[in-house]
C-alpha cells in the first residue's frame, strides 16, 4: 500500500482523488507561501494494482509548480507536471536530482522535506 499527501488546488483535474482512499484532510497555507491561501491537503493510500493508473494520470493533472508523493516502504515516488521521480532510501544523487529539478519548476527547498518522507508519508 502507497501513502502520500495531495494538495487538492495542486491538480487540474480533481477526479485522480477518485482513484485514492482519502484518510484524513486539512486545511493549510504552503510553506514560505501564506500569501498564496489556504490550500486543502488529503492524506491518501492507493493500492498497489492502482499505482501505474494513479500515477501517469498525476503526471497529466498536476500543475505546474506542485507536486505530489508516493512512499512505500523505502521507496519515494514524487510526481510533478510531466515528470515522475523515484528515489530509495540512502541514495543522494536521486534525491538530489529531484530537489533541483522541483526548485527548477517553481517549487521552494522547503516545500521539499523529501527524505523526511520516507518515515513520515502522511506529512
Amino acid at each position: 500500500m502507497w501513502q502520500g499527501v495531495i494538495i487538492e488546488e495542486s491538480l487540474k483535474d480533481k477526479s485522480l482523488l477518485s482513484l485514492v482512499e482519502i484518510i484524513k484532510s486539512t486545511k493549510s497555507t504552503l510553506e514560505s507561501e501564506s500569501d498564496k491561501g489556504i490550500f486543502h491537503f488529503h492524506s491518501y493510500q492507493l493500492p498497489d494494482e492502482k499505482f501505474a493508473e494513479f500515477t501517469q494520470a498525476a503526471k497529466k493533472t498536476t500543475k505546474p509548480g506542485f507536486y505530489l508523493h508516493l512512499v512505500q516502504a523505502d521507496t519515494l515516488v514524487v510526481v510533478l507536471s510531466g515528470q515522475i521521480f523515484t528515489a530509495y532510501r540512502g541514495n543522494m544523487t536521486q534525491f538530489k536530482a529531484i530537489r533541483d529539478y522541483a526548485i527548477k519548476m517553481g517549487i521552494h527547498s522547503d516545500q521539499l522535506p523529501l527524505e523526511h518522507l520516507l518515515d513520515h508519508p502522511l506529512d
